[in-house]
């Protein structure tokens, strides 16, 4: 199942056709380094204002083989979409991954610190509030009698109907799965880490851009990344 990890930023300061020259001429096929990395042949695609590509870097891979072990390069493939509002969504991986991510983005987006998204707990409430339907939720409970439970989860439909949230829904909410009020058939999960995952293996990546485009339209925008921290000029420090 795909995750994504979300950002916000001051605006690019380019058109989409001039986003897209832009990434193509950031293709991996003209990085200089010992290790290339940037934006894959072909992977550049648009549906209308949104422009979705893969980023890749190579990577030094170690292996076994019966004449001993052998190094060779190997190649990391992320989904990188700029969505409306503002907002890049990228997949998510370990912190390194992420930092290649953003250190590319950089290049792109030049006059904000970027720093992926999370979500407070009283954001995810305000997403509980609007789901139609809530698939599952995760508490981290610190009443007292539950210090021996790390998490309470409820998995099924409309679990916030249930007396087991009315019992325990104040506690600590650490993630939540909802259906998507406007796209059809498109369950997402949300957790505090900013983590966002589709739960439907089938969706192509242009599919994917819809769904990721409205959560940040929808959903992330009234809520989320409004307080951007300018990048000082002349400064190394963010």
């Amino acid at each position: 199942m795909p995750s994504f990890l979300f950002i916000r930023h001051l605006g690019i300061g380019m058109s989409t056709d001039e986003l897209v020259r832009k990434l193509n001429e950031l293709s991996i096929e003209n990085s200089e380094k010992e290790f290339k990395e940037g934006i894959l042949p072909g992977s550049v695609e648009t549906q209308g204002d949104i422009v979705t590509c893969k980023f890749g870097f190579e990577y030094e891979l170690e292996y076994e083989t019966l004449q001993g072990v052998k190094r060779d390069k190997a190649l990391q493939k992320i989904p990188i979409h700029f969505l409306r509002q503002n907002f890049v969504a990228f997949g998510y991986g370990t912190s390194d991954i992420q930092e290649k991510v953003l250190d590319f983005l950089s290049k792109i987006i030049k006059d904000c610190v970027l720093t992926p998204l999370r979500l407070e707990e009283n954001t995810l409430r305000k997403i509980l509030d609007k789901a139609r339907d809530v698939r599952q939720f995760d508490l981290t409970p610190v009443r007292r009698g539950l210090e021996r439970v790390d998490r309470l989860r409820c998995i099924g439909r409309e679990v916030t109907d249930t007396e087991l949230w009315e019992d325990y829904g104040s506690e600590p909410l650490a993630k939540i799965k909802v259906n998507l009020e406007g796209i059809e058939e498109a369950t997402v999960s949300f957790d505090k880490r900013g983590v966002i995952t589709i739960h439907q293996r089938r969706f192509s990546d242009a599919q994917h851009a819809v769904i990721l485009n409205y959560v940040a339209e929808m959903i992330l925008a009234p809520y989320v990344g409004k307080d951007l921290q300018k990048k000082l000029i002349g400064d190394e420090t963010w």
